[in-house]
């Protein structure tokens, strides 16, 4: 008997636990039916209040709507999850181009063209469209990355040129779609994308890393999928922005818009040898390595599998993102 009381004094305990401890810390609604109408507005009030309660994340709820706005978490704002309804339905979007200029009359350029900023480390950004939709033909970045072990799932990421910037650290995509033309997925960050869509809008090229030297991985695409909205449009998977760029494609999909080349090396002939471009188990009518580029890098299959999310980020502090079943759909 007291070992029955005991154990619903336990259960009783946890129930009052969960309930002091609210699913979201702040809601937000561009309708204005929550406290908060904007992203921006919820996160300085959080900013402001200083670290969540017992170093976890400040946890946002953003109900489905369209943000018309710049998003800034700075790194002062310490850990973040914002978890959106669907990105189907949540959209942060805003316009506005590195050839645009500034109040100074500067131009804005391309790292501060970004629709979405995460400054912090270990944020977790979840269901949400993430767009630049500037008109003009210029780097327009919709997400920026400088924090450290930033994980994205189930995102979209819309652009044209210059979509996604991984600036640095470290950070885990799992089941998001990514959008552009021109070097839409680049910066000198260590990335891991697991079955993700790669989808080419137009002519021109995937990735253009940035990778340190003494990085031993860039940019990985494990399982994922690259495919055209257009026929027409032809894209190399990458080019190296700095002379040691790296990107890997491993047991990807294919498509046709993938040129039989492959890679480019920017014109610059010695990048093709300091590059480090990967291709292994890679399936689908873009995968012909017939007509490759010679100074592809090789990697073999079995090495190639040693490549899991806990291999490529590790890092010095051992980090490895939670991990969800690979039969998510991306929402």
């Amino acid at each position: 008997m007291v070992r029955g009381l005991c154990t619903l004094g336990l259960l009783w305990g946890t129930m009052l636990l969960g309930a002091l401890v609210p699913a979201y810390d702040v809601e937000v609604a561009a309708d204005g039916s929550q406290p908060f109408k904007t992203v921006q507005a919820a996160i300085d009030d959080l900013v402001k209040k200083g670290p969540a309660p017992g170093g976890r994340a400040w946890r946002i709820h953003l109900h489905s709507g369209v943000y018309r706005e710049q998003v800034r978490i700075p790194a002062e704002a310490g850990p973040v999850s914002l978890i959106g309804d669907h990105a189907a339905q949540t959209k942060i979007v805003f316009a506005l181009s590195a050839a645009q200029r500034k109040p100074d009359g500067t131009f804005v350029g391309t790292f501060n063209s970004c629709t979405f900023f995460v400054g912090a480390n270990q944020c977790l950004i979840e269901g949400v469209t993430l767009q630049n939709d500037a008109t003009e033909k210029a780097q327009a970045v919709a997400v920026r990355v400088d924090g450290d072990r930033v994980v994205f799932r189930d995102c979209h990421f819309l652009g044209r040129q210059d979509t996604l910037l991984v600036n640095q650290g470290r950070h885990y995509f799992e089941h998001c779609e990514i959008t552009g033309a021109v070097d839409f997925i680049f910066g000198a960050a260590t990335a891991y994308f697991n079955h993700c869509r790669i989808i080419v809008s137009d002519t021109g090229y995937i990735t253009a890393p940035s990778t340190p030297q003494n990085s031993p991985w860039g940019l990985v695409f494990v399982g994922c999928e690259v495919t055209s909205t257009q026929e027409a449009a032809k894209v190399y998977l990458g080019r190296p922005w700095r002379d040691y760029g790296a990107t890997a494609f491993i047991n990807c999909q294919l498509g046709t818009c993938v040129r039989p080349e492959g890679w480019h090396d920017w014109r610059v002939v010695e990048r093709q040898q300091t590059s480090r471009f990967i291709e292994v188990g890679c399936t689908g009518p873009g995968a012909v390595q017939t007509q490759r580029v010679a100074w592809m890098k090789s990697l073999k299959p079995a090495e190639a599998a040693q490549l899991t999310p806990a291999k490529v980020l590790a890092g010095k502090d051992g980090w490895v993102p939670e991990m969800q079943p690979t039969s998510l759909q991306s929402r």
